[in-house]
């Protein structure tokens, strides 16, 4: 059972797309270059999805100069938000209108608002080092709606994962508690994001507009149970907790899984290392869009799924990334084999001119064995079983704080295990793919 909620047209988020940009060409924008633009940071820094929660001392945007000097603000309440759209060409014009796999601007030939952002939350202080209580509330609205969706939550919400194409997801709700304990010991209890992987940002702090087959594949994106962090050193982060599984917000199994992270940052923040770990049951229903894991009634399935990234500083203007994903899946007594395996790498090369301006490569490689992840999502392309290559260049420029612009060219190419499946590209007729993109984002 879920909630009936009415879809919302379109219109709404082309409103509120003028009502930003207005407002953005008004110059209520922050006055600071936003900390995003300079080397990522950490994953457990505020700008990142991961944990923990996010510090002081953000510049205020648009929403926070609203309440500033207020009530709200005066008891540490934050609001903010971004407006992130853009369009995708395909030369292909695959006749579905999606781009097979690619992820998340999955539409092809077509103007899309991806995400209306807005987050509400109240950060614990972490530097006062005394008890304190936090919450965050994040809500989206937009084609990348869909991708968010949880097992009991959103995805009772509407009928089809095609229609509507704008839809509304409840990415994060939850509660903090800081313990003074040691360097400081966060719990948190509710729906969250993910640990896994290492390109999950949120678009104003991801450096490219499409994701790679790791990020949207290889790992799990929400979670619903109670995740700790404790900084351990000055250097040393560390996370353990238990939750319902992957995207799932009610329970299907009567079962938990762990999922824990380490994360160590170099004194002159130049090195960073970072490991996580989730493994448990997990029960696919035959609807769950997110994998091709199909299990019989009271069937619990163990999947374990690990991340490990380096991430180096080279020089001043360059940076290096290495990111690799494994996962292994027991399979259903419907199936031949015991169990299933995808596996890959990404290298990231990024290089900033300024401030303002970089350019950034991503070159993948992702082996999907069984046919279990890449899935294609809302274009609903056959499972084939074989391995997927990326190599994409993308251009990150700021001609505002607030507003980042990213054109991008992307080249997508699959090898198949058999030569008779479908191919994954051009509605199942092309087994490569060219892409040219650009995305807007203005943060509020």
């Amino acid at each position: 059972m879920g909630l009936a909620v009415a879809p919302l047209p379109m219109r709404s988020g082309v409103r509120s797309a003028i009502l930003i940009c207005v407002l953005t060409a008004l110059g209520l924008g922050p006055t600071a270059v936003p900390a995003a633009e300079a080397p990522p940071a950490p994953a457990d820094a505020p700008a990142e999805v991961k944990p923990p929660p996010p510090a002081d001392g953000q510049p205020p945007l648009l929403l926070n100069r609203l309440i500033q000097g207020t009530g709200p603000h005066a008891a540490g309440l934050r609001l903010s938000g971004y407006l992130d759209q853009g369009f995708t060409w395909n030369p292909w014009y695959p006749s579905d209108h999606y781009n097979g796999p690619v992820a998340p601007n999955d539409r092809a030939n077509e103007y899309v608002v991806d995400e209306l952002y807005l987050t509400i939350a109240r950060p614990v202080d972490t530097k006062r080092q005394q008890f304190d209580l936090g919450f965050q509330l994040d809500m989206l609205y937009g084609t990348d709606g869909y991708f968010f969706e949880s097992f009991g939550l959103e995805d009772s919400w509407y009928s089809t994962p095609q229609s509507p194409a704008y839809q509304l997801a409840l990415p994060q709700f939850y509660a903090d508690l800081f313990i003074p304990a040691g360097k400081g010991l966060t719990v948190r209890a509710g729906h969250f994001y993910t640990v896994m992987g290492y390109e999950l940002q949120l678009q104003p702090d991801h450096f490219f507009y499409s994701y790679g087959y790791l990020a949207f594949y290889a790992i799990p994106f929400t979670h619903t149970g109670v995740q700790c962090y404790y900084q351990a050193t000055d250097n040393l982060m560390i996370s353990s907790g238990f939750n319902l599984g992957w995207q799932t917000f009610a329970d299907n199994n009567n079962a938990l899984s762990y999922m824990g992270s380490v994360n160590w940052t170099s004194t002159s923040k130049r090195t960073q290392l970072y490991g996580a770990l989730i493994v448990g049951p997990e029960q696919d229903e035959g609807d769950n869009v997110y994998s091709g894991v199909v299990a019989l009634p009271g069937e619990s399935l163990n999947r374990l799924q690990y991340t490990v990234y380096w991430r180096q500083q080279l020089g001043r203007k360059w940076e290096y990334i290495f990111h690799h994903d494994l996962g292994v899946q027991q399979l259903s007594d419907l199936s031949p084999k015991p169990s299933a395996q995808w596996y890959g790498m990404a290298n990231y090369l990024i290089y900033r001119f300024s401030d303002r301006l970089g350019v950034g490569v991503r070159a993948e490689w992702f082996r999907d064995d069984d046919g279990t992840r890449v899935i294609g999502f809302r274009s609903q392309n056959p499972i084939t079983p074989g391995t997927f290559y990326d190599l994409t260049v993308t251009l990150n420029y700021r001609p505002r704080p607030n507003v980042i612009i990213k054109p991008e060219l992307r080249w997508d190419w699959q090898q198949r295990n058999n030569k008779l499946d479908p191919p994954a590209f051009d509605d199942g007729h092309k087994t490569q793919q060219f892409l040219a993109a650009i995305e807007l984002v203005i943060r509020f």
